[in-house]
């Protein structure tokens, strides 16, 4: 009581924040190495380079899955989004933001910058190389698994067969406008590294399995337009679904058809 509203939206803000930075921290896991200064001969020394667990890798992953990527993590009633105050006072290193909170900007935000932490040419290049530096007898994280984990977090029961259903409506949509903006952000990067041309900073053979990976969501969500064709009663998709999925399709098949052109 008393208080400004504006308080109220920092604080969100600061708490998205160190929420973003606790999932980043998690990536550092997935294809890390822990890096060690001992001299040979040392007593305890252990080797220059030890990789992280996979166990511990795997763990980090699915905490990021589970906390920043499936539905409903972000999940802020109206009531609160509605008392998020801005700023009026404008000075030198203050400005006032808009009047609504820019909250799907937000989470996307938020959600990006860890799926980037995940997915960026130099992790995806560590572990590539980690494959090298580990045991055939020892457990590894691979990057097939990476994709696949993050993949069905992301799209959820889009690309679990036969498991979306309902009747979906403008109301109340089968896929919620958060994970639309993340799903679409996902394919982006996916068609980015698809498209790369052998001078890019993605290794080819990661290029080659997010390719696998893109014909992967292309297929399943062409499967699902076909099941609501084929049975109305069990599945009908509201018209932000429908269009989203059909937007993404074209997306994708563009993608996966692409030629270069040499000179031009």
């Amino acid at each position: 009581k008393g208080e400004d509203y504006k308080d109220a939206r920092r604080a969100l803000q600061t708490l998205l924040f160190d929420y973003q930075n606790a999932g980043m921290i998690a990536t550092r896991f997935i294809g890390g190495q822990r890096v060690n200064r001992f001299h040979r001969g040392d007593v305890g020394a252990a080797e220059p380079l030890v990789p992280i667990p996979a166990s511990k890798q795997r763990a980090a992953l699915n905490m990021v899955c589970e906390k920043v990527f499936k539905p409903g993590n972000f999940a802020l009633s109206p009531q609160l989004l509605r008392a998020l105050g801005r700023e009026h006072w404008r000075h030198w290193g203050m400005r006032a933001g808009p009047h609504s909170f820019p909250y799907y900007d937000t989470v996307l935000n938020v959600q990006s910058w860890v799926l980037y932490g995940l997915i960026n040419p130099e992790t995806l290049t560590r572990m590539i190389d980690t494959e090298s530096k580990i045991d055939a007898t020892d457990d590894l994280l691979t990057v097939p698994e990476l994709f696949s984990s993050v993949s069905e977090a992301v799209f959820g029961n889009l690309i679990v067969a036969k498991s979306l259903s309902g009747i979906g409506t403008a109301r109340k949509p089968l896929v919620s406008t958060v994970q639309r903006n993340l799903q679409r952000h996902y394919v982006s990067e996916l068609i980015a590294m698809t498209i790369e041309d052998e001078s890019g900073l993605t290794p080819s053979a990661i290029r080659n399995l997010v390719r696998l990976e893109s014909r992967m969501i292309l297929a399943r969500l062409v499967e699902v337009l076909g099941r609501e064709q084929a049975s109305p009663d069990q599945l009908h998709l509201d018209p932000y679904t429908r269009g989203h999925l059909e937007a993404m399709i074209s997306r994708l098949t563009q993608a996966l058809n692409a030629k270069y052109r040499i000179g031009q």
